[in-house]
């Protein structure tokens, strides 16, 4: 990722060009153009502005080329200033990623629509595009921290739909998600996600002992 040189306050203008290169892959200044409906030579200002502060980069199609077609990238810098700033859901950053795992992640998930129990599931991903060494891998995701916090979003779904009615748990558990769970986590990952509820659902009986009643 190049070098971030100068940080200024993002103009409105600037704010729609994060978010549509946020939620899009593949964008070029036609597709700016298109949707924004603004001059090239206005959009190409605002552009450079925000690749001035290491928000977006110009990467070639085929590199190998030298009069490849360009697009316009927004770097892990620029997702994070769309999520934290322009209030870009996470789950429509992480998902143009083309990262299988994560798009497994979400198909896992995709049943579980009352907001709260989702979010419970989706809150920890955000560490992908918050920590700073995604920042400086130039654009890529960790695979670790990928991976851990795919682990950390299962288990506090999870936990919320426990604390809830049976239903819930019973509901989420079937066979497509079983199918899912084989397919997103190693069976070595399984085991430490069970024993994680074993020992948690342990210590819960363990505590409600301790009740005085």
């Amino acid at each position: 990722m190049g070098q971030r040189t100068k940080n200024y306050p993002l103009t409105q203008l600037q704010e729609k060009i994060l978010r549509i290169l946020t939620t899009n892959s593949r964008v070029t200044y036609k597709t700016l153009i298109e949707q924004i409906r603004r001059d090239r030579i206005t959009l190409l200002q605002s552009v450079e502005s925000l690749i001035l502060q290491g928000y977006v980069e110009k990467q070639k199609i085929n590199p190998e080329f030298e009069r490849s077609k360009l697009v316009l990238r927004i770097t892990m810098i620029g997702k994070h200033r769309a999520w934290h700033s322009l209030g870009v859901d996470i789950e429509d950053i992480l998902k143009i990623e083309g990262d299988q795992d994560i798009l497994n992640y979400f198909e896992l998930i995709k049943d579980v629509s009352d907001p709260l129990q989702r979010q419970k599931f989706i809150d920890p991903l955000s560490l992908i595009i918050t920590s700073v060494a995604s920042w400086e891998s130039e654009g890529k995701i960790d695979p670790k921290l990928k991976r851990d916090s795919i682990k950390k979003g299962f288990h506090s779904g999870i936990t919320e739909l426990a604390q809830g009615s049976k239903n819930g748990v019973d509901r989420f558990f079937n066979q497509r998600t079983l199918g899912q769970l084989r397919k997103l986590f190693s069976v070595a990952e399984l085991r430490e996600i069970k024993n994680l509820f074993e020992i948690m659902g342990n210590n819960f009986i363990k505590t409600s002992k301790k009740i005085p009643v």
